[in-house]
């Protein structure tokens, strides 16, 4: 029996939002959008908030492309085939490692040495200076893996590690900017990417004053937006009045900062004492980073917390959001 008219009509209709594509994709956000803008995979419409709206079958498009990315073929190329094509191709892919599933591991089941490797490729266009390879190898990270490995297991040690070569003098000033640029351009692309829903919670991520480092600030900001935030990114080296400003322009119900060092800054110390005297009632402060332990003493609210791991972070932003529903 062929599919009817109405059916048809159906599938065409833009109704799903990004969080229910993402879910039923398997596809971050950032990776939708890219797939979107720099591919044309699909073309999803606005609603009339603005909001990216999919049919029944885009989703199902999507589905076909990832499942025929992961067959180890390129998206770029993918995106002219019509769907029987791209289900002849997982047919085919299926097919061959059904007959030698010893040669060809997948990624779930090697995820620690992909990860490794894409590590180990990282440091390599940091040290010979390879901006477009660091880019396309962090980029090509965002089609693989989730949001949370990406930050918390490799982001985030490709971070430390750089720290760690350049004090050792491994890395020079020129390779730890650029590396810094490339990281900051790529982060910074995938909160750009969050679309949250209508009436998600508002955060605003930044770094004190004095803190001129802000990658860990970014960090945070993509943990928040991955969890349904709606992030205010506000960049670093910002004194106590203008965060509590901004904040409550943007009417965040928390303010996340980061603190990487000194640990002894006598100026961020009495910023953060005053921060705390103008926290507006049940506005959240949380401060993370390798020196927000150092400061925590200063932070005498209740509603003032160092959260030094991204995992805890994102736990208490899902339960923060669910308890005040």
């Amino acid at each position: 029996m062929g599919v009817s008219k109405n059916s048809k009509m159906v599938d065409a209709v833009p109704r799903h939002p990004v969080r229910f594509v993402s879910e039923r994709t398997g596809l971050s956000p950032h990776v939708l959008r890219v797939w979107e803008r720099r591919y044309g995979a699909v073309h999803p419409v606005r609603s009339e908030g603005g909001q990216r709206l999919y049919s029944d079958a885009d989703v199902t498009r999507l589905q076909l492309l990832r499942q025929t990315v992961e067959g180890g073929h390129n998206i770029s190329q993918l995106v002219e085939l019509a769907n029987e094509a791209l289900m002849e191709m997982i047919a085919s892919d299926q097919q061959h490692l059904s007959r030698a599933p010893a040669k060809i591991p997948s990624l779930a089941a090697d995820a620690s040495g992909e990860q490794a490797k894409i590590m180990a490729n990282c440091v390599a266009a940091a040290e010979s200076m390879d901006a477009r390879a660091l880019e396309n190898e962090l980029r090509g990270a965002t089609m693989l893996l989730t949001l949370t490995v990406l930050t918390d297991e490799i982001v985030s040690p490709l971070l430390t590690e750089l720290g760690r070569m350049w004090k050792e003098g491994r890395l020079g000033p020129a390779q730890e900017h650029i590396a810094s640029a490339v990281i900051r351009r790529v982060l910074d692309g995938i909160v750009q990417s969050f679309e949250p829903p209508d009436g998600a919670p508002s955060i605003v991520v930044g770094t004190p004053i004095g803190q001129e480092h802000e990658l860990g600030a970014m960090l945070v900001a993509v943990a928040a937006g991955a969890v349904g935030w709606r992030v205010t990114y506000l960049g670093a080296n910002l004194p106590a009045t203008e965060v509590v400003r901004a904040a409550e322009s943007a009417r965040a119900r928390v303010i996340a900062l980061s603190i990487l060092y000194p640990r002894g800054d006598s100026r961020l110390r009495k910023d953060l004492v005053r921060l705390v005297e103008i926290l507006p009632p049940g506005m959240q402060l949380l401060i993370g980073g390798s020196g927000a332990s150092h400061y925590a003493r200063h932070l005498q609210d209740p509603n003032a917390r160092v959260m030094e791991k991204l995992g805890a972070f994102r736990e208490f932003l899902s339960s923060f959001h669910s308890a005040s529903k």
